[in-house]
This record gives structure tokens, sequence and C-alpha cells, in this order.
């Protein structure tokens, strides 16, 4: 196995994660249309694809995922933060207002050191 691809299943990104991360929407929309891809896999740090878009401002990617219903909108990662909390954290608007017209959300979310979500 090639170092890359090692450190790439070592951290537990799939390739949807992968595709997430960096706003491949045609290769997003592949993949979920195969019924063997779980959206809501993790990587070592609790990190969905969800999580991965949202921290890459991946906007449209975002759009896709919230239009699914197999899909969480409130996983936590390891710090207990939502996507919606991290969103708010990194100050990227469009995407919280994205996340926040779905309704599905949690926006008064407190994190595993305390810290209540910056949207309350």
């Amino acid at each position: 196995m090639s170092r890359c691809r090692r450190r790439f299943k070592g951290r537990g990104w799939t390739p949807l994660s992968y595709a997430a991360a960096h706003g491949l929407v045609a290769a997003i929309e592949m993949l979920l249309a195969r019924a063997v891809v779980d959206a809501g896999s993790q990587s070592i740090y609790a990190l969905t694809p969800l999580f991965f878009a949202v921290v890459n401002q991946q906007a449209a990617v975002v759009k896709i995922f919230l239009e699914r219903t197999d899909i969480d909108l409130d996983p936590s990662n390891r710090l207990e933060q939502t996507p919606l909390f991290m969103t708010a954290v990194y100050g990227y608007i469009d995407i919280v207002e994205i996340l926040l017209k779905t309704g599905r959300g949690l926006v008064d979310a407190i994190d595993a050191r305390g810290t209540c979500s910056p949207i309350m």
C-alpha cells in the first residue's frame, strides 16, 4: 500500500470525505447514488463528510447533504461540536445560513469544554 493511501485510510477518510472536503460535486453525487457508501462514516476525529464540507467552505456540497434524509445534521466530533457549531466558530456565515434554513441543526450546542455555540 502506498504511503499516501496509508495516510488517507489511517485517518479514517473515505472517498466521500475527500470529495466533500474538495467540493467534488459530481463525485459526491455518484458516490451517494451507490448503496455501499456510508454518508455518516467518521474519521479518527469523528468528522463526517458533512464536517469536511463545512470546514472547507463547500456550500454546494453542504446543500447536497442537506437534501438527503439519511444524513445526520448534528453529528458531534470528538469535542462534541456539531457542523453548525464549527461553521459559527470559523465565521462561515454563508454556510451558517444554509444550515439554519433547514431548521434541523442544534443552535444551542455546548462542546466538551463547556463552550456555547457562537450562534446563541
